[in-house]
């Protein structure tokens, strides 16, 4: 089984966004949606190389006029206003605006034993910026729902991991939109093309497998990938969708009671002796791996393309030699608990037939048979344990003879 989830996190590419409908506009429309390259410069830069010549025009999408000396907008005052509410409101996010802000809230460090949220000053957050109803950008945006800008380069939606169930990890990739269902089944078709068909999981857990299904019976109705592989919801997410989905109850159940999938359930003794069911496989083994990954977005958000890549294979490399040396721990717990075991068993074999042997020497001298050992014993003779090493040696002895 192959368990797959998504993590929301990426490094910077160039801020490209579509033409907006209706728009005359020759050289908006040749920008293409899919432009996954980083920018010129992943400190200040919003564009790529190939784009470079779009920081000269207003960063407001549906405005074409070149932007005023030092701005990202045009000379329009609306746009300007538009350009410096959006910098009051999200511009200062530097570490330095960040600790100067710290520094503020420390002047008012309440007195110890004391609520903190009855101390600090309140610092309401700038308005959202908006234009008028009047402007063509907000005419253009079909009635001003959201105003695009390109005021800051964009950033890669989200990392696409896949992992086995039992925790090492497959493959991954960069979703730079958004986790659809085309990009999901692409990023399968990648790992396990059609010539490796015969290397594709049983068994496929992921958030949005009903989803996932029904795009491949839409629109990839002669893949192979509905004949080789089952798609299931994983038991976390399962609970949360819907109870009349069809599909997503009879096909995509990660544990169904009904005896379909024998291969999801196993059958365990408890310790109270009675045979319980529980799920054969982990499948948020990919959730799990997300939680340890998510760690690192701090980090990753402010790397360029290449450390991105190279931080993110290294980080999975060194999480399978750790799952590696983990299991080879628990391995050798296992090992020295099933010998202490044996020898716990071994040890009272043994204390079953010392007692029988003394029982059957108290029988001899209760009928008048002398018993040397009992004397022995009774005198503050040799232990069980020499007792058991004498016998052992003149069996050892015999067998010599015998030889």
């Amino acid at each position: 089984m192959v368990v797959g989830d998504g993590i929301v996190t990426g490094h910077s590419v160039s801020k490209t966004q579509p033409p907006i409908t209706g728009l005359q506009s020759k050289r908006r429309s040749k920008i293409c949606n899919a432009c996954h390259s980083p920018p010129e410069n992943f400190k200040t830069a919003r564009f790529c190389v190939a784009h470079r010549h779009l920081q000269y025009i207003c960063g407001l999408v549906g405005c074409e006029r070149p932007v005023a000396e030092g701005s990202k907008v045009c000379s329009t005052p609306a746009h300007h206003e538009f350009y410096q509410k959006w910098l009051k409101r999200f511009g200062r996010t530097s570490i330095h605006s960040v600790r100067r802000a710290l520094e503020r809230r420390e002047i008012a460090r309440p007195p110890p034993g004391s609520n903190p949220a009855d101390h600090l000053p309140p610092i309401p957050l700038p308005p959202l910026p908006t234009l008028p109803e009047a402007d063509p950008v907000f005419v253009q945006t079909q009635r001003g729902e959201q105003v695009k800008h390109t005021f800051q380069a964009a950033r890669v939606y989200c990392v696409q991991l896949l992992t086995w169930s039992c925790g090492v990890p497959v493959a991954y990739d960069k979703l730079y939109k958004s986790e659809s269902e085309t990009q999901v089944f692409a990023f399968l078709e990648k790992v396990w093309p059609d010539e490796l068909a015969y290397c594709r999981p049983d068994y496929f857990a992921y958030d949005r497998a009903c989803f996932l299904l029904r795009h491949l019976v839409t629109s990839h109705v002669e893949s192979r990938w509905l004949r080789s592989t089952r798609f299931i919801v994983d038991a976390w997410h399962y609970i949360g969708h819907r109870v009349d989905d069809i599909v997503c109850r009879a096909r995509c159940n990660p544990a169904p009671s009904d005896g379909s999938q024998p291969d999801l359930i196993i059958e365990e003794t408890n310790q109270q002796g009675r045979t319980v069911q529980k799920r054969a496989f982990n499948t948020e083994m990919a959730e799990q791996l997300n939680s340890w990954f998510g760690g690192y977005k701090g980090v990753l958000n402010r790397m360029t393309d290449y450390n991105f890549d190279f931080f993110v294979y290294c980080m999975l490399f060194l999480y399978t030699e750790d799952w590696k040396y983990r299991e080879r721990l628990e391995k050798e717990k296992q090992e020295r608990k099933i010998a202490r075991e044996l020898a716990r068993q071994e040890g009272e074999g043994r204390n079953g037939e010392v007692e029988e042997r003394d029982a059957s020497g108290s029988e001899g001298d209760s009928e008048g048979e002398e018993d040397t050992s009992s004397v022995e014993r009774a005198e503050g003779g040799p232990s069980w344990q020499e007792m058991l090493m004498k016998d052992y040696n003149e069996e050892s002895d015999s067998d010599y003879q015998d030889v």
